[in-house]
């Protein structure tokens, strides 16, 4: 680890990281929290070069109240440059001296013990139980308000790096496309403090008249 200050480090999380980090920031600098672009160069060049942010689509939750920002299954190498692969760590104050905070999911990936219409990988990924009984449905609501906009929110488990959740629209419930870049954008992603987020999208324009618009939730492993 790079620190800012090795001895507010040590205040924060204790001597028993010391010796994991490399040192300090020189003449008195450290990450921007509004972004900015990290090179990691190596003997031969460049090994890493990206520019990360503090806006959507990057993990507003790790903008300063308390969470950092995680790479998501590291040790697949994804692309450092999207901010798809990037979350919010499960813990509030980060995840220093980790690989990961995440953990796989493990048994019948098609299971619905509890009966709720959710399979045991798709409660693993929404952060909810498939022994509690409990309809984990809830979890996943599209509203229409009054002056026609729609909002659909669903919660994330953190943990479940495993799993790919992508929101996806369609006019005709034949062709399904990925909700950024079309009608609605995610609008805001809130750490809940207790190892899940909430992930909210909003149309960009309101539903007029008899127009149509399918939104579906859809969760694969990785």
């Amino acid at each position: 680890m790079i620190v800012r200050n090795q001895a507010a480090f040590e205040h924060r999380c204790g001597q028993g990281l010391s010796d994991l980090v490399a040192g300090e920031f020189a003449g008195n600098t450290g990450l921007a929290n509004n972004g900015e672009r990290i090179t990691l160069a190596g003997a031969e060049g460049p090994i890493k070069d990206f520019i990360y942010n503090d806006r959507s689509p990057w993990s507003e939750a790790a903008d300063g109240s308390g969470p950092s920002l995680v790479l998501i299954d590291p040790t697949s190498n994804p692309d450092h440059r999207i901010a798809g692969n990037w979350r919010a760590s499960v813990a509030l104050g980060g995840n220093p001296g980790t690989v990961a905070d995440s953990f796989e999911f493990a048994g019948d990936p098609d299971a619905d013990e509890d009966g709720d219409g959710l399979s045991a990988f798709a409660e693993h990924a929404l952060g909810t139980s498939d022994s509690d009984g409990a309809n984990s449905q809830g979890n996943l609501t599209a509203l229409i308000a009054a002056d026609g906009h729609l909002t659909v929110t669903y919660q994330r488990n953190l943990a479940a790096d495993d799993a790919v959740m992508m929101v996806e629209t369609s006019t005709d419930l034949v062709t399904w496309n990925p909700a950024n870049g079309g009608p609605i954008q995610l609008e805001t992603d809130t750490h809940n403090g207790d190892g899940t987020a909430t992930i909210t999208y909003q149309a960009k324009d309101p539903i007029i008249g008899s127009q149509k618009l399918f939104v579906r939730l859809r969760i694969s492993s990785r």
